[in-house]
């Protein structure tokens, strides 16, 4: 229910297939219920980023190993121009 009503705001803004990124902050369920869905069932090519713990929890919790990039505490990322 509430996976649907994530993804359907996200849709407000920007078409799901342009999507090249998704960051994890933290792994609750609450919180990162919508990934899967995101990943399977609209079949998204996109990158998760996450703490390296994170991968591991994503196979855990949802059975899904997509493909990651890790990032560590403190750590700076830059996507396209900007500063994460």
């Amino acid at each position: 229910m509430f996976s649907d009503l994530f993804i359907d705001t996200i849709r407000e803004v920007v078409d799901l297939r342009d999507t090249k990124y998704v960051i994890i902050h933290h792994m609750e369920p609450d919180h990162s219920g919508p990934l899967p869905k995101l990943l399977k069932e609209y079949k998204l090519k996109t990158i998760v980023i996450g703490h390296p713990l994170v991968r591991n929890l994503i196979t855990s919790f949802y059975g899904i190993g997509p493909r990651f990039m890790p990032i560590k505490d403190l750590e700076v990322l830059t996507v396209s121009d900007k500063r994460l």
